[in-house]
């Protein structure tokens, strides 16, 4: 039995960056159930094959990180730790409540 995008459970680490936002959408719209996993997965928005995990990806343990990729058939890490000052990477996040379940 093959399994379909919609059996499928993909997390992305780091979803609300500009990166990530982008890559949980093109998932979604393929049929992908996407787990979000950062400190604050609920910030790119919602869709019903869209679920937030919340971990912090620079200070977690690995016995932690093995429970939070639990249940997952592959991981995605669109990570991207963020700078200040004047060399801080500026981007434009996209959203996922817009789309359409």
């Amino acid at each position: 039995m093959s399994e379909t995008p919609s059996t499928r459970q993909v997390g992305v680490i780091g979803p609300a960056g500009f990166t990530g936002s982008n890559v949980c959408v093109e998932l979604l719209n393929r049929g992908y159930n996407v787990v979000g996993i950062s400190r604050n997965p609920q910030a790119v928005g919602s869709h019903p094959r869209y679920t937030p995990r919340t971990a912090d990806i620079d200070s977690i343990s690995i016995e932690k990180l093995a429970e939070v990729f639990r249940g997952l058939d592959v991981v995605i890490s669109a990570y991207g730790p963020h700078t200040e000052g004047a060399s801080a990477l500026r981007y434009s996040e996209y959203r996922i409540s817009p789309l359409r379940a």
